[in-house]
């Protein structure tokens, strides 16, 4: 039996080679799973009851000891889907994709296609996040930050909608990002009537998986 999915169509395509992979759920009968990479089958053997948690250490494993470069590994909470079991990872360097195969039922995953720069994609949602500060919509910021983080941004959102300040972006001086997480650095005006003033800081981001919407998750906005 053969699964294979997209994680988000939308993955952009940054560079050629470098794959975010996945596999979610619990194993319901025994066999095996694994990913075909380029023609050839990496898997290891699986028992009911096995979670996608425990299937994908093992299984990156047996990759990188057949020399592929593996990066990035987080078990990731899928919620109620799957079982909640979902674990992610990086497949560095390969050219002709890799599709999840297996004789196991219950598990499934896919590829979501290159994944390594997204530079520009972060820098983008960062400018939106203050756009969506400066017209105070709430239904906007929902989508833009982690559940977490987002009643700091809803206070910083209703404090200047009181006063009319509007943040400027002047630059984005730097974007760093760690597979999960992201860091970028601005210098930005705080503008309230003919009043402003220089700020620099910086946001944290994150997302759940590869190829998932960056969320801004930390930081100081203002």
């Amino acid at each position: 039996m053969v699964f294979v999915g997209l994680i988000s169509p939308e993955c952009p395509p940054t560079r050629f080679g470098d794959y975010g992979l996945t596999l979610h759920g619990v194993v319901s009968s025994p066999g095996w799973v694994g990913y075909e990479v380029e023609g050839e089958l990496f898997s290891v053997d699986v028992k009911a009851g096995d979670t996608a948690e425990q299937i994908g250490p093992r299984l990156t494993a047996v990759m990188r000891a057949a020399g592929l470069r593996v990066d990035c590994e987080r078990f990731a909470d899928c919620g109620r889907v799957y079982d909640g079991e979902c674990y992610t990872f990086i497949l560095r360097d390969i050219y002709g994709g890799a599709d999840l195969e297996s004789q196991a039922r219950g598990i499934g995953g896919g590829a979501c296609g290159p994944v390594t720069d997204e530079r520009i994609w972060i820098e983008s949602h960062v400018k939106w996040f203050y756009a969506i500060l400066n017209a105070n919509n709430r239904s906007q910021l929902r989508d833009s930050t982690t559940a977490e983080y987002r009643q700091d941004a809803q206070d910083v959102m209703a404090s200047m909608a009181a006063s009319g300040e509007q943040i400027v972006i002047d630059s984005v001086e730097s974007v760093t990002v760690d597979c999960y997480q992201a860091t970028v650095c601005l210098h930005l005006t705080r503008v309230v009537g003919t009043e402003q003033q220089p700020v620099d800081t910086c946001l944290t981001l994150t997302r759940p998986r590869p190829c998932w919407e960056w969320l801004v998750s930390g930081g100081v906005i203002r």
